[in-house]
């Protein structure tokens, strides 16, 4: 019997806002595998805010734009269900990281799936079924989200115990990662959410010191004067996750030779009319701003990542709140709710 499957396409680029139309889900038949084909069975698809920036045309970036028409590809965690006649060293079962499509099932060339030897985003990388590690985790904690945060923390922000960070969507992917590594370094942590539920997670799951909604100051002024109030003593590394007057805001409270960790702009994405920041502050406060790229850090410290995570997880330090979807149907819905704040955790997409 002929497998369906379900896929979500690029249906259309977005101008200004994305929305649930710019995507589209289609039903098709598997295709029958060929002698050197493997039958891929996804079983969880990452969600991420840096999908908004491959939905533009032609345009030149660290990681290709999606084609229109065509499955959207994204991080992926995969089973093979079934190889072809001629297939080798791929096995029934095995699992893997990967750039896939957000679909059900998808079928390859086994050459695709053993690469060219050389380890880079996206390429297919076999998991170890030995760690106890749940599948969608290798999305979230062990995959771009969680190295990103502990790479561009430990590397780039250079923390020193009894400093102050601060922290904005400190319970999406990334910065829940960043708020318990900056406990576990003994930091004082300021985070900023988006509602009172996310509050309520920081402060009393993630144990942060300070923690409040940035829709209670929706401007630059109010902004400022908040963040003087809880961090009465500036800030020395400001991870920045979403951009805007909230950054133009942190540079006003930063300390001499403060750090901050240009890690994502969310709130601009989507905006035909940029933000006009002040930069005054980078003189004379003496600051470096630093844009950081997971590739920048992988596959080269990924060893290192993993033999520092993996006993945290372990020993019960660090904890890791998803947002899970289940069905490609509801993609569009996953993808929108980055940037209305509506998703709690890291999002994921079961097929």
């Amino acid at each position: 019997m002929t497998l369906e499957n379900v896929s979500c396409i690029l249906n259309n680029y977005p101008d200004g806002m994305v929305t649930v139309d710019n995507m589209k889900v289609v039903k098709s038949p598997v295709p029958e595998l060929g002698e050197n084909d493997v039958l891929l069975k996804n079983l969880c698809c990452s969600i991420d805010p840096f999908m908004r920036g491959r939905m533009r045309e032609n345009v030149k970036s660290y990681v290709p734009s999606f084609e229109k028409g065509k499955v959207m590809q994204v991080f992926s965690v995969t089973q093979v269900e079934k190889i072809g006649s001629a297939v080798t060293d791929i096995n029934v079962g095995d699992k893997y990281m990967c750039f896939n499509g957000i679909e059900k099932y998808t079928v390859l060339p086994q050459q695709v799936i053993k690469g060219d030897g050389k380890q880079s985003l996206g390429s297919f990388t076999k998991i170890d079924q030995r760690n106890p590690i749940k599948d969608s985790f290798y999305l979230g904690l062990f995959g771009m989200p969680g190295m990103t945060a502990w790479a561009f923390f430990n590397k780039v922000g250079k923390p020193k115990e009894g400093e102050t960070i601060f922290i904005t969507a400190a319970t999406g992917a990334v910065g829940q990662v960043v708020c318990q590594l900056a406990k576990l370094k003994g930091l004082r942590v300021v985070a900023c959410a988006s509602s009172p539920e996310k509050i309520g997670f920081l402060k009393q799951a993630l144990k942060v010191d300070e923690a409040f909604s940035y829709r209670d100051f929706p401007d630059k002024k109010s902004f400022t004067e908040q963040l003087r109030k809880v961090c009465p003593n500036g800030i020395d590394i400001y991870y920045d996750n979403v951009g805007g007057y909230i950054l133009d805001s942190a540079l006003e409270v930063m300390n001499i030779h403060g750090r901050v960790i240009m890690c994502g702009m969310i709130s601009q994405y989507n905006l035909k009319d940029k933000y006009q920041y002040t930069l005054r502050d980078i003189t004379s406060r003496r600051l470096t701003l630093q844009g950081c790229l997971f590739n920048d850090f992988f596959p080269q410290c990924m060893g290192e990542f993993m033999q520092d995570m993996i006993p945290k997880l372990e020993k019960g330090q660090i904890i890791y709140k998803e947002d899970i979807y289940e069905g490609v149907e509801k993609a569009p819905e996953a993808f929108i709710g980055l940037f209305n704040s509506n998703n709690f955790g890291k999002v994921v997409i079961v097929p």
